[in-house]
């Protein structure tokens, strides 16, 4: 979320917000100049007031900003600085503040959105902004009221610039962690171990000098396990507690980094703070960023899961559906052909016009169950839910009845069967090879196959069924299809372009695909544009396994 105030503390008054962040900054002031470097003009410290102003102005928002000048005015007069300096650096430091607030609020900065963009901005600011003006007013104020001379202004700037940056770097992070801990239970647990790695940061700091080759590579996996195993907090932890405790001990006198010059020192300390707070945060973003990546693509699976679940559930709906609209069209239409038989039966065997629409209507209830149980196979094929029906049977009789249906259906077109089977092949009272499969599928294949054929031929066109053993070829003299379209024709609702006047919804072929695949069989399609098309379906042999698909 984009910086606000939190629910529970935007009904609380400003004045105990403010009296309590001078309170803080005035002793985390007192705190940090109790373990001061100085040197002549030189004066180094984590000022530990800077992080907790920053961190309470992106929670609570610029109302709290007196605060900060309340405690810097304190914490200046009584140490020792002029009433005219105490009142510019805290001016200085309040608009240095109310900057940083305009600033991540203008951008929208999330305090609770740990990723790698927004600790570099973050870093970013308070380096190369709001730092450099505190420590230029700090120069100011030095200056005009304090008699610093000009030959120092760059060692005082630096080192203003270093404390100031150091601690919004650590502490700031760390209230932010403490903040947004849910429970007290959880923040009493990052104050104890603030505790206890202050200890252990001691005792390897002081004799840092002495073992470096061993003490160094033992920090080193103390903080990257910690940081593994309790991420952006364990990195805010171990930042701040490894950086106080090294700036104590050089304050004390404690040589930590084997230099016999103040000054080196000094820049060795803020290198190594500064160095190894960032690369802390910076591997304990990381690591919150993967576990938040993580987080999300197991919610995506369950989401997944849950889609194919309902997809699957809907399939399931779609079946039954289908499934009650045969069963309830089946009734009338026995009805319609047993009324049709009847007439039939009691004309006679006469040939008036009677009989002739009995006849028509037997045929046309015919065709009607004929296409709900192809559209109840189709559906059944397409959300994957097929039980085959394997059985043996003939071949060639599968492809005469379907022959027989499209004749029926388009009287005036002329369908060509012909057969060529081998003696061996076939037994003496039938025509044509054994298959072993699902018989009602393989007729929808060969019926659309047929059925193509004719549709995408002109009028009165010829179309050729041949049976050569256990390979269908149909061959018609149509429309054609291009070098370029044949590859996409068994797509599901693809359509080739010189089918633009013709009706259909592009699935025929696509089943028909299905369905030979299903049975181990192949088809291949030979066709030009305006020439016509053969297709060649190659049976399997040996009798198939059918599969579902």
């Amino acid at each position: 979320m984009p910086i606000q105030t939190s629910p529970m503390i935007s009904n609380i008054k400003n004045t105990p917000q403010v009296i309590s962040l001078a309170i803080l900054y005035f002793l985390l002031g007192k705190l940090s100049f109790s373990y001061v470097v100085s040197f002549g003009v030189v004066t180094s410290s984590i000022f530990l007031p800077e992080g907790i102003a920053l961190a309470f102005v992106l929670i609570y928002g610029a109302r709290i900003i007196p605060g900060v000048f309340i405690g810097q005015l304190a914490l200046a007069l009584t140490s020792d600085l002029s009433l005219s300096s105490a009142i510019l650096i805290s001016l200085s430091n309040s608009v240095e503040i109310l900057i940083a607030y305009w600033i991540f609020h203008k951008i929208k900065f999330d305090i609770t959105e740990y990723t790698i963009q927004n600790y570099l901005i973050f870093i970013s600011v308070i380096a190369l902004v709001l730092q450099p003006f505190s420590a230029a007013m700090g120069l100011v104020a030095l200056s005009n009221f304090e008699g610093l001379s000009s030959e120092n202004y760059l060692t005082v700037f630096s080192y203003w610039w270093a404390g100031n940056t150091i601690a919004q770097i650590l502490l700031t992070p760390l209230i932010l962690v403490l903040w947004s801990s849910s429970t007290v239970k959880q923040q009493l647990q990052v104050l104890l171990a603030i505790f206890i790695l202050s200890i252990v940061y001691y005792l390897a700091l002081v004799n840092l000098s002495a073992y470096p080759f061993f003490i160094i590579p033992l920090l080193i996996i103390i903080n990257v396990s910690i940081i593994i195993a309790f991420n952006i907090v364990g990195a805010a932890i171990t930042s701040f507690v490894l950086s106080v405790v090294a700036q104590f001990l050089v304050s004390t006198g404690t040589h930590i980094f084997m230099s016999d010059n103040i000054h080196q020192e000094l820049f060795q300390l803020n290198s190594f703070i500064i160095a190894s707070s960032i690369s802390f945060m910076m591997i304990g973003v990381f690591i919150r960023h993967l576990q938040v990546l993580n987080l999300k693509l197991e919610h995506s699976k369950n989401e997944a899961k849950k889609a194919l679940s309902l997809m699957q559930e809907m399939q399931k709906n779609q079946l039954s559906f289908f499934d009650m609209i045969t069963h309830e069209y089946r009734t009338p239409l026995s009805i319609i052909r047993g009324e049709a038989e009847l007439i039939r039966i009691k004309s006679g065997g006469s040939k008036d016009k009677l009989l002739k629409r009995a006849s028509s209507i037997i045929n046309a209830s015919d065709r009607l169950e004929s296409i709900l149980n192809t559209g109840k196979s189709k559906v059944d094929i397409e959300t994957a839910m097929l039980k085959p029906n394997v059985e043996n049977f003939n071949l060639h009789d599968v492809i005469e009845k379907s022959i027989d249906e499209q004749r029926a259906l388009n009287p005036k077109r002329d369908i060509e069967f012909v057969t060529n089977v081998k003696t061996s092949q076939r037994p003496a009272s039938k025509v044509g090879v054994e298959l072993s499969g699902d018989k009602g599928l393989i007729k929808i294949a060969v019926t659309n196959l047929i059925s193509n054929a004719i549709k995408y031929s002109k009028d009165h066109n010829e179309v050729i069924v041949e049976l050569n053993d256990y390979e269908l070829t149909i061959t018609d003299q149509g429309i054609g299809i291009s070098k370029f379209e044949q590859a996409q024709i068994f797509t599901k609702h693809f359509r080739p372009d010189t089918s633009n006047k013709i009706k259909g919804g592009g699935v025929g072929l696509h089943i028909v695909d299905k369905i030979l695949k299903q049975h181990q069989a192949s088809i291949r399609v030979n066709s030009e544009l305006n020439k016509g098309t053969q297709v060649v379906v190659q049976f399997n042999a040996a009798p198939p396994i059918v599969q579902n698909t």
